[in-house]
């Protein structure tokens, strides 16, 4: 769920939550951006004026582009999380999703024509709020959860921050690392892989063992007649070499097994 809630966020910020839907090319976007940004650190005002003219200069367009936009960011969304929908799903799941994203272009049309220009933030802070369907207790939380304290650090965006100005109309929402979900997946994680990591210390030192008893057979063979100028076996230590895994590396992997059902 969380996985399909911070790809979503991420959509709804590049897609959805923008100063202007037209033009739409590249070119044109980076001279209008540059124009507004200008405007902006001259007058609020001017800046304000400005983008209220170019809203209302495509305003006979923007219906049927915004109905593009929608279509686009649909096909973006689907194609990452479609893999983790059961196929007699995915319908109904698309026009959730649609939905959700309609009413984030009409709530957004008034943050649009505001005279105040507005700010979207998608990288967490801790201030942002929290989403408490991840504080649940998982039915199969292990024992040494229980003993477990992660401090809280906000790990991925889950709806970003949303400003009018100085005003925060959205604080934002994160996934925390010290959410019950959140900890129980990255014990679980790190169980199933302390076995094979067993495994490999075990047959990492093993083949140590072994090399260590040719290396003496070799040294005893090659040296048998120099006994006494000072040759001396001192073989060194083995070392089992052991991959790092941060802790975001187990929530990623976390995420992408909670995320069966992300409508």
């Amino acid at each position: 769920m969380a996985a399909a809630e911070k790809i979503i966020a991420q959509k709804l910020c590049t897609n959805i939550f923008r100063q202007y839907y037209l033009p739409e090319t590249l070119a044109d976007r980076q001279a209008m951006d540059s124009v507004l940004e200008r405007l902006f650190q001259v007058n609020y005002r001017d800046e304000a004026i400005f983008r209220l003219k170019l809203l209302s200069a495509y305003k006979s367009e923007e219906n049927r582009h915004i109905t593009g936009v929608v279509k686009s960011t649909m096909q973006e969304v689907a194609t990452i999380l479609g893999p983790l929908v059961s196929p007699d799903l995915l319908g109904d799941f698309q026009s959730k999703l649609g939905e959700l994203l309609l009413e984030g272009v009409k709530l957004w049309s008034s943050v649009q024509m505001s005279a105040v220009r507005a700010w979207v933030d998608n990288e967490p802070e801790n201030d942002w709020g929290t989403f408490e369907d991840y504080d649940a207790l998982v039915d199969s939380t292990p024992d040494p959860m229980k003993h477990v304290l992660v401090p809280p650090n906000p790990t991925d965006s889950l709806f970003p921050r949303v400003s009018i100005g100085d005003d925060i109309i959205c604080q934002g929402y994160a996934l925390w690392s010290s959410q019950n979900m959140v900890v129980a997946a990255g014990l679980e994680c790190s169980q199933a892989k302390s076995p094979i990591l067993s495994h490999g210390r075990l047959s990492s030192s093993r083949g140590a063992l072994a090399r260590r008893g040719s290396d003496r057979r070799r040294l005893s063979s090659s040296t048998s007649s120099a006994i006494g100028d000072g040759w001396t076996d001192m073989p060194t230590a083995p070392g089992a070499q052991r991959g790092h895994h941060s802790f975001s590396d187990h929530v990623t992997s976390r995420n992408k097994a909670l995320s069966g059902s992300p409508s």
